[in-house]
């Protein structure tokens, strides 16, 4: 019986293959969303405010790019129970690290190291943190205080 309780207490870990597969597709399906986006209006948009091309380019990879990752991502991650959709298509899901649910601003941190733990070396980065992490936690995670689990049911 204790056991049992335990098991209920403590949720599992989800694996690393799983939260890397998860990654990647998240992040292919961003990329390929901003890519069209990108397609579609970057020429017109140019032509249409006449501005400087390169302030211009700053501006649109910020607001094309950055802006969603950096707030669209976390608040639906938040609003999903914790999962994106790669992380929904593997049974995973983030929680804080005392098990309640995951709020926006844990959220968002972790998301603001995605920089360090994924963009250099394809992930290797947050695959290596997470392997010497008592409970597999990349660089985001630490900080924001986040694990990522198994989501049962």
């Amino acid at each position: 019986m204790e056991d049992i309780l335990l098991d209920y207490e403590s949720p599992r870990l989800a694996s690393k293959f799983s939260r890397w597969l998860a990654c990647f597709i998240d992040y292919l399906i961003y990329t390929l969303i901003v890519r069209g986006i990108v397609y579609f209006n970057h020429h017109h948009t140019i032509k249409s405010f006449g501005i400087d091309r390169e302030l211009f380019t700053w501006i649109y990879a910020i607001s094309i790019v950055a802006i969603p990752w950096f707030v669209i991502l976390p608040a639906y991650e938040t609003f999903n129970k914790g999962q994106t959709i790669g992380k929904a298509i593997f049974g995973i899901k983030v929680l804080n690290d005392d098990g309640s649910k995951l709020d926006l601003a844990s959220s968002f941190v972790r998301h603001l190291f995605d920089i360090i733990d994924f963009l250099p070396f394809g992930g290797l980065v947050g695959l290596a943190t997470a392997a010497g992490s008592k409970n597999a936690q990349r660089v985001g995670d630490r900080v924001a205080g986040t694990m990522v689990v198994e989501a049962r049911g």
